[in-house]
């Protein structure tokens, strides 16, 4: 699963304190639910999504650390234009984000390989996915075979 999480999200992602995270780490945590929270700082309705995500977050996290499990991980896909937007938004989330230097190549890829651009019309947006089904509809759409939304 390892591969497949970095396959899709890249090698490492970034932590609120800047630190960057290794992708395989996620995996051996057993972290098998990936939320794709796109957003931007400067937007009053990502500001309340995103209040009420991180609650969510939170709760799940507390939940999931008692009983021994981290399955689920969110990943801030950022619109801001500007890094230093981008790192203070970064600064006061709870859950990992895409590097500011690949956000723009990466929200291509995730959307294409989630079929997000059916579900995505606007920001906010989170989308909740099973890791190995965003790696399996990645390798179909890259290999050409036929988009399809019945997994969805």
């Amino acid at each position: 699963m390892a591969g497949a999480l970095a396959e899709v999200l890249g090698e490492v992602l970034v932590a609120a304190d800047g630190e960057e995270v290794a992708v395989a780490a996620l995996a051996a945590r057993g972290v098998s639910l990936v939320g794709l929270y796109f957003g931007c700082s400067l937007s009053g309705p990502c500001a309340q999504l995103g209040a009420s995500l991180a609650a969510f977050y939170g709760r799940f996290r507390g939940e999931a650390a008692a009983a021994g499990a981290q399955r689920l991980e969110i990943v801030f896909v950022s619109a801001e234009q500007e890094q230093q937007q981008w790192q203070e938004a970064v600064r006061t989330m709870p859950w990992l984000a895409l590097p500011f230097a690949e956000k723009h190549r990466k929200v291509a890829e995730l959307s294409e390989a989630a079929s997000l651009f059916k579900l995505i019309r606007t920001l906010p947006a989170a989308v909740l996915l099973e890791a190995e089904l965003l790696y399996k509809r990645r390798r179909r759409i890259r290999n050409g075979s036929e988009r399809f939304s019945s997994e969805l």
